[in-house]
């Protein structure tokens, strides 16, 4: 079995989120459901790219490229940024790059399950991008550039059970879960 540590330490990081909750005006509830769910959609489509040649190339270049410029960075803390519009932008940037065309489904899914607004939830998503993109890429490199450290997909879905089929398929990547999951004709066609 793989070591799972390195995610579960990022999706309960009490202090991380309660740092988020100071930063963007809603609910610690509502924080903690969409940190959930964008690290699960995010970490599916991440599966999803890396199935490909071409796709682990442009991740791991880009994670590379990333932990490089982010060196500085001591201990993912937002305290040290100041500019926190300028983590999300750079979060969105990394979404977009690592996983084209992905963004859109993500967040519509969030909005979705959330009950929030698109305009609530797009600088969170775009802060926990960058976060988790950032870790990856330190992951990365303390991994000698080996994806290893990857959850298993059929361990994601214990993080967001409330995602459904209609969901993982809205995103592309129903296939990286297909081998965990029964298909049923019901949800299949919905």
């Amino acid at each position: 079995m793989k070591n799972t540590s390195f995610f579960r330490q990022l999706l309960d990081d009490e202090s991380y989120l309660e740092n988020v909750t100071q930063r963007v005006n809603q609910p610690e509830t509502s924080i903690k459901q969409v940190h959930r769910l964008a690290i699960s959609l995010l970490l599916v489509c991440l599966h999803r790219q890396l199935q490909t040649d071409i796709g682990k190339g442009l991740v791991l270049r880009i994670l590379e490229k990333h932990a490089r410029l982010t060196a500085s960075i001591p201990d993912f803390d937002l305290t040290i940024t100041t500019d926190f519009v300028e983590l999300v932008t750079e979060g969105h940037y990394l979404l977009s790059t690592l996983l084209p065309g992905k963004k859109s489904a993500i967040m519509t899914i969030i909005v979705q399950h959330t009950k929030l607004s698109f305009s609530d939830i797009d600088p969170i998503v775009g802060l926990f991008a960058y976060t988790l993109f950032t870790r990856l890429a330190f992951e990365l490199i303390n991994q000698e550039g080996t994806t290893s450290f990857m959850i298993p997909p059929a361990e994601l879905e214990e993080f967001a059970p409330e995602l459904s089929n209609k969901d993982y398929m809205a995103i592309g990547a129903y296939s990286v879960l297909s081998l965990s999951r029964p298909v049923s004709i019901a949800t299949a066609g919905s």
